[in-house]
Order: C-alpha cells, then structure tokens, then sequence
C-alpha cells in the first residue's frame, strides 16, 4: 500500500505532464495552422468585421488532454479527501469517499453532511474552508463542472489585441474599436474585432490567438493552458494543505 497522500501528489503531477502536452500541442496547431485574414466585411450598422479563417479544425486529441489535466486534479482531490479520513481514523469508502462540492453553500453543507460516517468531523470542517461551490472558490466549484463536460465542446479560438493598431493611410476624425474573439466552431472563422473610422482609412491590427475553452463550460472564452495551469497549482496547494493539517491534527 502506498504512503498517505502518495497519489494525490502522483495525480497532480500527472496533470502537470499533460498540461505541458496540451501547451505543445497547441503551439503545433497554430504552428501549422496559423490562420488567414479574411477580407474585411461590413455589416448593415456599419462595423468594419476582422476576420480569420482556419483551414483544420481544433484535433480532438488537444480536448483529450484538457480531458486528462481535469480528471488527474479532480482525483488528486478525492484521493486526499480518502487518504485525510483513512489516517484521522474515519470509515472511508473507495468508491464514495470524495472530495466534497456544491452548486450553492447550502448544497456543499449536505455533501458534507452525508459523509459524516466516513469523514471525522475536524476533516469536515477544514474541507468547508475550500468553499467548492459557485458563489465561493468559483474555480474549484468550475473544475468538477468541467470533468462532467461534452469532451467535444470543450475547446475554440479566441483571439486578443497585441501591440495595439496602426493607420497606413488616410486621415480619420474618429474610431471605435469593439474587440469580439467570436468562434464559429462550423465556419473555423474567427471574429477578432469590430471598428469603425472615417472615410479613406486604412488600419491594421496585430492579434494573438490562443486556443480557449467553449462556451458550454464554466469557463467559458478563457484560454485553456493559462485556466488549467491556476487550477494544477490551486489543487496542488489544497492537498498540500489537506496534507499538513492530517498531520497537525494527528499529533
């Protein structure tokens, strides 16, 4: 048998290894899949649209390691909620012993509520702290949301502003620039922003694309690695955390 808490550190390092493909994996898509600008188009209102077009659709095998990241953190979690109740001579159960969640606070009290046979109540009470619900920790409420999501709606491209924009030619008594970052997943377009300026202009703009997580999840129109990264180091420090407390409460 394994030393406690063993392989909830296993399991965040594990997501840390697929993290890191996930973030190669991405600079190889763009790599080779840079993206062409369109020509501009303008709508009835008058907006000037931004436009790029990408010739091969986000690989599956980048949602697949999104997939892995969120499922090795959501067990790290479960697994040092087991090991936590295992040492503070609590009745865990292997197949329900987790780490606890609510939509809303009063949801997270009944979660922790139905484990006060397998949890002690001190480990019941530290756990509460980690508010895992909507309205408290959003990001670890988020994590569990994302696990349950559609594997193939996790992920588009979203687009921000770097190094700002330029005017080639043409003078212009106005401008209004509306960033969007708008995937359409069918199309594989992107609408990075909308402007509008005077008569006779010519502006140019320089983007960065990222791949980001879709508008099905919690998390939706942030950039995936970056997301996933605060989370990998949020679970990591909550089991440290959960670690050293066992042992504290264990003296």
């Amino acid at each position: 048998m394994f030393e406690p808490f063993t392989s909830a550190r296993a399991l965040t390092e594990a997501a840390q290894a697929f993290l890191i493909h996930l973030q190669m994996a991405e600079q190889q898509y763009f790599d080779r899949y840079p993206g062409m600008q369109l020509p501009d188009q303008r709508d009835e209102e008058g907006w000037v649209r931004v436009r790029y077009s990408f010739s091969y659709p986000i690989p599956i095998s980048l949602a697949v390691l999104v997939f892995q990241v969120v499922q090795n953190l959501r067990s790290a979690l479960d697994h040092a909620a087991f090991d936590a109740s295992r040492e503070l001579g609590g009745n865990p159960r292997p197949k329900f012993t987790k780490f606890p969640f609510g939509k809303t606070k009063k949801d997270l009290d009944r979660d922790l509520l139905r484990k006060k046979s397998e949890v002690p109540e001190q480990m019941r009470r530290f756990f509460a702290k980690f508010r895992p619900y909507q309205r408290g920790n959003r990001d670890l409420w988020a994590l569990n949301e994302l696990r349950n999501s559609k594997i193939h709606k996790t992920l588009a491209i979203m687009s921000t502003m770097s190094n700002g924009f330029s005017l080639n030619e043409g003078v212009t008594d106005f401008a209004v620039f509306r960033p969007q970052s708008k995937w359409n997943a069918q199309k594989r377009e992107l609408l990075v922003m909308k402007y509008m300026v005077g008569q006779h202009t010519n502006i140019e703009g320089n983007f960065s694309v990222a791949i980001s997580l879709g508008a099905d999840t919690p998390f939706k129109g942030q950039p995936a690695v970056a997301t996933l990264a605060r989370l990998t180091q949020t679970v990591a420090d909550i089991v440290s955390e959960i670690e050293t407390h066992t042992a504290t409460l264990k003296t």
